[in-house]
C-alpha cells in the first residue's frame, strides 16, 4: 500500500485507545506517532536498505533501435540472464541481479519485459514502446511491432511475486536468484519487504522509542509513545502481507518472506482509497465515541459500517468481475494450446 494509506490505517487504530483520544484532546500529537511509526519500514528501506545490497550482475540492454532486425539488446540480454541462472544452479550460491532501465532521452525511457514462461521452459524478453516518466506511451516514435527473444531456462524456476516483469522508468528491479533442491526461487526486490518489514523490528523500535522517552526528562510517557510507534509499525507490516510480495515477518528466527495473500498491488488505487476511507471513518466514529456523542450507541455503529465499509462492496466487485474476466482467459489459453498441439489439419 501507499504510505497514506499507513498512516491513515495506524492513526485511526491509535484512535481505539482512550487515553490517546484524551491526550489528543488536550493539544498532544500522540495519535500522530503511531503514523510516523507506519512510515518507519519504507524509510528504512528505501533510504537505506537498497544501497547495501551488492549485485552480482547488472544487466544492461545496451544500444536499441526501433527496427527488429537491427535489434539485439533483447536477445543480448535473454543470454545474459539465462547464463546467470545457469550459474547460480551450478554453484547452488545465491545471486543478485539488477535489470536496468534504458533512457532515451529528457523524459523518455524503453520499456521491455522479461517474463520467465515455467510452463513452456522458456525465459523471453521482449521490448515495448516508448513511455514517459509517466510510464504513458509515446505514439509519435514511429515504435514497431514487438521484438521477442527467447532462451531455454536452464533450471525449474519458481517466482512467488510474479511471472512477469516489467522495466521502464526510473532505476529498474532487482531479483534474488536462490537455489533450492529442485528449483531457483526468484525474489523480487530482495531489499524490499526483508527484515525491516517484521514483527521483530516494531518491538525494537517500540522499545527503543520507549526507552529513549524513559531517559529524556522533558518527555512524558515514554511506554506508551513508544507502544503507539510500535502500533503503527506493526500495521504497515501486517498490511503489506496482503499484497503479493509477503514480509519477512519472523525476522530474525528466518530471513525467508511469508507469502503475501495476493489480494491488491501496492499501486491499485481501489484497496488504497478503500483503506484511507475507512481509517478517516473510524476515527471519526472514535473521536465521537469517547468524546461530545453526537451518534449514540447503536447508531454510531450503523454510521460508521455503512459510511467506512462501502469502497470494500466495491473492491469485491471488481475481484468478481476480474475472477470472471481470468477464467475466461484460462479456457481461450487452453483451447489455444489444444489447437497448437493439434497441428494442422
Amino acid at each position: 500500500m501507499k504510505g497514506l494509506a499507513h498512516f491513515a490505517s495506524a492513526l485511526a487504530l491509535a484512535t481505539c485507545f482512550p487515553s490517546v483520544v484524551a491526550h489528543a484532546e488536550a493539544g498532544s500529537l500522540w495519535p500522530v506517532l503511531a503514523g510516523v511509526g507506519a512510515l518507519l519500514p519504507d524509510l528504512l528501506d528505501f533510504r537505506f536498505v537498497r544501497y547495501w545490497v551488492h549485485y552480482d550482475a547488472e544487466l544492461d540492454l545496451g544500444p536499441v533501435t526501433d527496427r527488429p532486425s537491427a535489434c539485439p539488446a533483447a536477445d543480448r540480454l535473454a543470454g545474459r540472464l539465462a547464463g546467470v541462472l545457469s550459474e547460480a544452479a551450478a554453484l547452488q550460491q545465491r545471486r543478485h541481479v539488477r535489470l536496468h532501465t534504458l533512457q532515451m532521452g529528457p523524459d523518455r525511457w524503453r520499456r521491455y519485459q522479461v517474463v520467465f514462461d515455467r510452463g513452456r521452459g522458456r525465459l523471453r524478453v521482449s521490448m515495448g514502446p516508448v513511455v514517459t516518466s509517466g510510464q504513458e506511451s509515446v505514439t509519435d516514435t514511429g515504435f514497431v511491432p514487438p521484438v521477442v527473444a527467447e532462451r531455454p531456462l536452464p533450471v525449474s524456476v519458481v517466482c512467488p511475486y510474479d511471472e512477469r516483469y516489467q522495466v521502464d522508468i526510473l532505476s529498474g528491479p532487482s531479483l534474488l536468484v536462490v537455489p533450492e533442491a529442485r528449483h531457483l526461487r526468484l525474489e523480487f526486490l530482495p531489499w524490499h519487504h526483508g527484515w525491516t518489514h517484521s514483527l521483530f523490528m516494531a518491538l525494537v523500535v517500540g522499545l527503543g522509542v520507549a526507552m529513549l522517552g524513559m531517559v529524556l526528562p522533558s518527555v512524558a510517557h515514554g511506554l506508551e509513545i513508544g507502544g503507539l510507534v510500535a502500533l503503527g509499525y506493526g500495521v504497515h507490516v501486517l498490511e503489506d502481507q496482503l499484497g503479493h510480495m509477503g514480509c519477512s515477518l519472523w525476522w530474525p528466527i528466518t530471513r525467508q518472506r511469508v507469502p503475501g495473500l495476493r489480494w491488491l498491488h501496492a499501486s491499485d488505487g481501489l484497496p488504497n482509497f478503500g483503506v484511507v476511507w475507512s481509517a478517516l471513518s473510524l476515527i471519526l466514529y472514535n473521536l465521537d465515541r469517547l468524546g461530545p456523542h453526537l451518534l449514540a450507541g447503536r447508531q454510531g455503529a450503523l454510521w460508521a459500517l455503512g459510511v467506512g465499509l462501502w469502497p470494500w462492496a466495491l473492491l469485491g466487485l471488481r475481484a468478481l468481475l476480474r475472477r470472471g474476466a481470468g477464467d475466461i482467459s484460462m479456457r481461450g489459453g487452453a483451447l489455444e494450446r489444444q489447437v497448437e498441439a493439434r497441428g494442422p489439419e
